[in-house]
């Protein structure tokens, strides 16, 4: 397709939308005022200057699907950011009746035709200022003038340091939309985007609490081109950057609107990564029904969800899911539970054709799937302790001892070998305590390994940590000191053992940690992705509901009540600033050891640092006994948060200069380091 045709098409307006008529009349079909050349728009062919949603049934969907949870806004202040055509503004406007609805449009071609008739109306509560509240280059005195003003707020009466602060304040919601290009800036080369700067922004300004959560947590909802979804939701542990662990420090995050799963809409290297199986997908789908059965969240009839389950089959045949009915479900919690546990099982039962005719015949897929099927399938949560007494806790550490010795002897390959598996293979793999890992293994079919290796490893790895798990709850519970010091040196022993003999099986070793590292992720408390996090399932709209024609997507950005600060040794925005550099410098070394990335940050820093931060080894909480085993990539919130308290009580930590310095010199580490710059200094002007 050629660009022309490309634009063409996108500037096309759908008759059922009159209001992208309306707005090809406003604007035209050019990028620029200063040219009548048609230029491109959109995803791979371009960014377009603005995108609008012309949909009033995608904007009436979205209210009625939020409505349980928008219900404690109503009569709220409403601060909204690039308003543009107003549609969305006004849809929400009418159902949360605002005492306040404040329109920040700089683009004075908006005024007339959208603008001015809402301000017109016999008392209207809407008010319009030219200012922007998202200019890439300078906003932020912007939300001074905004907030100081008592005809839209009133006037705080907290102390700055009142910890109320830090509260959610429903009163006041923000919204925008980050589809918008500004003509007078430019982007520098391999800097982040847009509207991934601003929702980064606006994050950590709730860990500060400033701009609009200066007096309080402000609920955000933001419309943004699809094509950044991977910086906000990434879909598997590897894909893990900078900027989505920043946001999961700062925010609940749930993706309200989009066009495409976020497997499909993050480019080459997102669509190709490596999806949960069914058998995971099914437990998500069937939490995260629970959850909306709480929040009394239906989809709206007539749209479907954006990821159902069976999202990795062909359109036409995803499974038949409770959560993409429409009609209320009238059953009670153990009906919900049951029925939650058959779709599990039954999805660890499926026989994957599409992977199985990919699949090597030496990858022993087919012959794996023969032996585990029909076996009873109940997903167990490695970090979980089910063990209540030391002996209990030797008794399984013996066991998996034994086991180790047995694989090991056994030799397994991760490359192309025999197609047949030993009577001691069978016997292992029939005996997973994780039933999961065979499933798991079989999403690695296409690296040309042996899948059976990967799941009986994996599940050895998975026993471990289990073990560690156990092995804190007895720590907790204060058991016998002298023997629980012999076990948890037996534990690491095990552990270093089980490493050792990994880190010489090449592909296998590799293969076997990410399978270990998707079930960490997903079973942490709160998930380790914020996709796995989510609340709710999110709608999918149609590409022709907005014009020019793109892939948006709508962000609910709720702000996490998260202290930084220190008392009489750092404030919040000095946490913030820590927070920041720790997360810019360990995630330039993703795939290394949490204690290696930290050692190049500062010296000494791991291990004077670790022991002060208890998330670290816990294995209940991501951790592990051993944290040279935590790759950087899995480092979790509340790690990070321990990280930088312990950091303002270190005597010898450098000054922020310097450790700014050291995060810059990690670009030049092993791994490519994250495209993203400083969010402040990443636009010129024109």
């Amino acid at each position: 397709m050629s660009a022309r045709a490309t634009w063409a098409t996108r500037r096309f307006t759908d008759p059922r939308f009159p209001l992208g008529s309306t707005l090809q009349g406003v604007f035209g079909g050019t990028v620029s005022n200063k040219s009548r050349k048609e230029k491109t728009l959109g995803g791979e062919f371009g960014t377009p200057p603005r995108c609008d949603i012309v949909s009033e049934s995608l904007c009436d969907d979205t209210i009625n699907y939020l409505a349980p949870t928008l219900e404690q806004h109503k009569g709220c202040t409403i601060i909204d950011i690039h308003p543009g055509a107003c549609l969305w503004s006004s849809k929400l406007h009418d159902y949360l009746k605002p005492k306040r609805h404040l329109l920040m449009e700089p683009e004075a071609k908006y005024y007339d035709p959208f603008i001015k008739p809402l301000l017109d109306v016999p008392g209207s509560t809407y008010r319009h200022t030219p200012l922007s509240g998202a200019h890439p280059l300078r906003y932020w005195d912007t939300w001074k003038t905004v907030m100081d003003d008592p005809a839209l707020l009133p006037p705080s009466a907290l102390a700055p340091e009142d910890p109320k602060r830090k509260q959610f304040d429903p009163s006041v919601l923000l919204i925008g939309n980050l589809a918008r290009r500004y003509q007078d800036v430019h982007r520098r080369p391999n800097s982040v985007h847009y509207s991934a700067m601003i929702l980064q922004q606006m994050a950590w300004s709730a860990l500060k609490g400033d701009m609009v959560h200066r007096d309080g947590l402000v609920r955000m909802l933001w419309w943004a081109p699809e094509s950044e979804v991977y910086l906000a939701l990434p879909t598997t542990e590897s894909s893990r950057q900078r900027s989505n662990a920043a946001l999961s420090m700062a925010v609940s995050m749930n993706q309200v609107i989009g066009v495409k799963a976020p497997t499909e809409a993050g480019g080459r290297y997102h669509q190709s990564a490596r999806r949960r199986p069914p058998v995971m997908a099914a437990m998500l789908a069937s939490r995260i029904e629970h959850s909306m059965h709480e929040k009394g969240m239906q989809r709206p009839g007539n749209r479907e969800l954006l990821i159902p389950v069976g999202h990795d089959k062909p359109p036409g045949e995803q499974a038949d899911d409770v959560s993409n009915q429409s009609a209320p479900v009238s059953k009670n919690g153990n009906e919900r539970e049951e029925e939650a546990s058959e779709k599990v099982q039954e999805a660890g039962e499926q026989v994957d054709e599409h992977l199985l005719a990919r699949s090597k015949p030496t990858s022993n897929l087919a012959l794996m799937q023969g032996i585990l099927k029909g076996q009873e399938f109940d997903i167990v949560n490695p970090l979980t302790p089910t063990i209540s007494t030391i002996g209990e806790l030797r008794a399984e550490l013996d066991d998996a001892r034994a086991r180790l010795t047995s694989f090991q002897l056994e030799r397994l390959t991760s490359r192309i070998g025999s197609s047949k598996m030993s009577p001691t293979e069978t016997a292992l793999l029939r005996t997973l305590h994780f039933p999961q890992c065979g499933p798991i293994a079989e999403s690695f079919v296409l690296t040309r390994s042996r899948l059976s290796a990967i799941a009986i490893a994996s599940d050895m790895s998975l026993r471990i940590v289990k073990l560690e798990a156990s092995y804190k709850l007895l720590e907790d519970r204060g058991e016998d000191v002298a023997s629980l010091d012999t076990l948890r040196n037996d534990i690491i022993g095990l552990g270093d053992e089980f490493e050792t003999w990994a880190s010489t099986q090449g592909k296998l070793g590799e293969n076997s940690a990410m399978a270990v590292d998707s079930q960490v992720a997903f079973f942490s408390s709160p998930p380790l992705l914020a996709l796995e996090a989510r609340e709710y399932e999110p709608l999918k709209a149609d590409i022709s509901e907005f014009w020019p024609r793109d892939d948006l997507m709508l962000l609910d950005m709720m702000p996490k009540a998260r202290d930084l600060s220190v008392p009489g040794l750092a404030t919040a925005g000095d946490g913030v600033k820590v927070a920041q550099m720790l997360l810019k410098g360990l995630m330039q070394v993703r795939a290394q050891s949490l204690p290696y990335a930290l050692e190049r940050v500062a010296l000494n820093a791991a291990q004077d640092l670790i022991p002060q931060v208890p998330a670290i080894t816990d294995p209940r909480q991501g951790g592990r006994l051993n944290p040279k085993y935590i790759r950087t990539r899995m480092v979790s919130e509340s790690m990070i948060e321990g990280l930088v308290q312990a950091w303002a009580e270190w005597p010898f930590k450098p000054s922020t200069l310097e450790l700014e310095l050291a995060a810059e010199n990690l670009a030049s580490a092993e791994e490519p380091a994250e495209s993203s710059k400083d969010p402040e200094s990443v636009f010129t002007d024109e």
